[in-house]
């Protein structure tokens, strides 16, 4: 074949090595004789040839029907030739069945291997393997561009174990919280009683009585959890009685408590069994009284007992004996705000005596003061009024 005024022949060596199947081939008409006026109806391209998988295999390109495209007058060079693009034919859909398999080397059990695309293998191969996946059947293979099998390799890792370091088999409910390790340094813990999912930190009061299960899984692949159980066992606190605040000089007493079986300590504990408490052997108030009973997670109470130095009352009797019909006088003791108690006494806050109220005669009079809860002092002296005749007295008996 040639081209041009000079019958050029077509050097079909820039072609080798072009991929004919793809689209954008072209004719290029030369007019070399001048006012010649005509028109491209028709032009097809084939290339006829074999595929990468040595099939014969074969593409044509035409210009569709009724067209018509001028061709330049006169365009006798390369430059000025008419260039018309002879589109590729519409696709033609290639007709074909196909399967698939899938295959394992070394030979592995793959139970969906030609029903599924996505195999899911458990458990898995314990090696390294080679999955290859297969088309089967009447297939285009690489005429299409593409591959009838491709093959992924499955990387075998051997799996670790991680353990979870020894605690105590059991644990008091109302011990302070625990630290539990492991030996891989990162990962999440979880489970009851467990208070920090980084740290592994376990609160057994935050749990409660009951056995517990904790899981350690560690950060990474292919490092299996560990878990551990736990044990919580309840600690119940004894409540001790309340007591008032004691003088220094009450009578012993006893401590109860709502949890029997225990003893008692403490300053003025003078029955480690029976809970006696003694106010006179205080030396410090308050006074700790502590409570035990012993076993895997001891019982304990505690309570705080006030405990006051009772200090003597005594009363200011150096007026007596008094003239009956002299002046109120005021009564004193060493101690102030208690009440006076007594015949003659007219104001029991500020300890007035009258002797004409009371008359003639020996009197008892009284002074208490509580001075603190359940704590009573009382002193008491007696009074004589007499009728004298003497410029003393001022009486006229």
């Amino acid at each position: 074949m040639a081209y041009g005024a000079g019958a050029t022949p077509i050097n079909w060596s820039v072609l080798y090595g072009c991929e004919a199947s793809q689209a954008g081939w072209s004719v290029q008409i030369y007019d070399c004789v001048g006012a010649d006026i005509g028109s491209l109806t028709d032009a097809s391209l084939t290339f006829s040839g074999t595929s990468v998988g040595n099939d014969p295999v074969s593409y044509s390109y035409s210009t569709p029907s009724n067209f018509s495209s001028g061709i330049a007058d006169n365009s006798c060079t390369a430059a000025s030739a008419s260039i018309f693009t002879v589109p590729a034919p519409p696709a033609v859909p290639i007709n074909f069945t196909f399967g698939y398999e899938w295959v394992a080397d070394p030979p592995f059990i793959i139970p969906n291997s030609t029903s599924s695309l996505n195999i899911t293998l458990i458990p898995g191969p314990t090696e390294d393997t080679n999955f290859t996946l297969n088309l089967t059947g009447n297939n285009p293979g690489a005429v299409c561009g593409g591959t009838s099998s491709d093959t992924e390799l499955y990387d075998y890792t051997p799996p670790a174990s991680s353990n979870i370091d020894p605690v105590e088999s059991a644990l008091c409910e109302q011990l302070d919280p625990i630290q539990l390790t492991a030996d891989f340094p990162n990962g999440n813990w979880s489970g009851t009683g467990i208070v920090n999912a980084s740290t592994g930190l376990f609160d057994p009061d935050a749990a409660g009585e009951g056995l517990w299960t904790v899981t350690f899984t560690p950060t990474g692949n292919c490092v299996s959890p560990s878990t551990t159980d736990i044990s919580v066992i309840a600690q119940p606190v004894a409540v001790l009685s309340a007591l008032p605040v004691l003088c220094s000089t009450s009578e012993p007493v006893t401590v109860g408590t709502d949890i029997p079986g225990g003893v008692f300590s403490g300053d003025g504990i003078t029955d480690e069994i029976n809970g006696l408490f003694d106010p006179a052997l205080v030396a410090n108030s308050p006074a700790t009284v502590s409570y035990f009973i012993d076993g895997l997670c001891p019982v304990i109470g505690t309570i705080d007992i006030a405990v006051v130095e009772q200090v003597a009352l005594s009363l200011d009797a150096s007026q007596n004996p008094i003239c009956a019909y002299g002046e109120p006088m005021q009564l004193n003791s060493n101690l102030s705000g208690g009440i006076w108690i007594g015949d003659g006494i007219t104001d029991p806050a500020a300890g007035i005596f009258d002797p004409l109220a009371s008359g003639p005669g020996t009197y008892t009079v009284l002074m208490f003061t509580m001075k603190f809860a359940m704590m009573k002092k009382i002193s008491k002296f007696r009074f004589q009024i007499l009728c004298l005749r003497s410029h003393n007295c001022r009486c006229g008996c």
